[in-house]
């Protein structure tokens, strides 16, 4: 009989996590500033953003690895420059900014699309070898599958019954265990923010 499903509820209770935030700031004389910013973080749970089922109710331990929003490494960097433009008000008060951001892929969990043991989609399948990943854009790939350099590693966690079909068991790849490509984004604007006359 297949364990009972157990939902992640409890399970998200037992979180660790460390960080590490550095930040540093500099205003210059002439309308410019800069900010910058750089966190190292770990983030360790049994099941976080996907609400997923654990994949052996027996045992939630062996659903134990990186939170679902974990992001190793982050950096980001903004500026702001007062353009030094004079005169009426549609000319002056009118500013450049830019941001950038970029920070490590987060960690994903490969999922076999079978029912059998768990009675629900939770079940991970066997690796035969570590999964290699390609510098290919995740967002390029077709469900993400594409980047995954040894596909031939993965397999149904199952072996051949004897009496015929097939006898299926937890795989060992487990929670989390890959790690998808790394993201960024740029960001620029420009305003207007004329001062009012004072009273």
């Amino acid at each position: 009989m297949p364990p009972e499903i157990v939902k992640s509820i409890a399970l998200s209770l037992d979180l660790l996590c460390n960080a590490l935030w550095v930040t540093a700031n500099k205003r210059f004389s002439q309308g410019l500033q800069f900010n910058a910013s750089y966190t190292y973080s770990k983030s360790y749970d049994y099941n976080s953003l996907n609400g997923n089922a654990v994949e052996d109710s027996a045992d939630p331990r062996l659903n134990y690895g990186p939170s679902d929003f974990d992001a190793r490494n982050r950096f980001v960097i903004n500026a702001v420059y007062d353009l030094p433009f004079k005169g009426n008000r549609l000319v002056s008060g009118w500013e450049f900014a830019g941001i950038s951001q970029a920070q490590s892929g987060n960690p994903l969990s490969i999922i076999v699309q079978n029912s059998v043991p768990t009675g629900a989609f939770t079940l991970f399948p066997d690796a035969s070898a570590p999964i290699q990943t390609e510098s290919v854009p995740f967002s390029a790939t077709q469900y993400g599958i594409q980047w995954i350099a040894n596909r031939g590693a993965l397999s149904q966690p199952r072996v051949a019954d004897p009496n015929g079909g097939f006898d299926y068991h937890f795989g060992n790849l487990g929670r989390n265990t890959v790690i998808a490509p790394p993201s960024s984004t740029r960001t620029f604007r420009s305003s207007n923010a004329p001062r009012l006359p004072s009273a």
